[in-house]
């Protein structure tokens, strides 16, 4: 599993707001590839 969990911080939300994008925890041996792999909704 790639991604593990969203990030709930106060940072991570004021990012989420402002720039729409999503904070996750993700594995520590996964590359760019693997996560943006993993994130992909289609």
């Amino acid at each position: 599993q790639i991604l593990k969990y969203p990030l709930t911080t106060e940072s991570a939300m004021k990012k989420i707001e402002d720039n729409n994008t999503l904070v996750f925890i993700v594995d520590i041996r996964a590359d760019k590839k693997k996560i943006k792999d993993a994130a992909r909704w289609d």
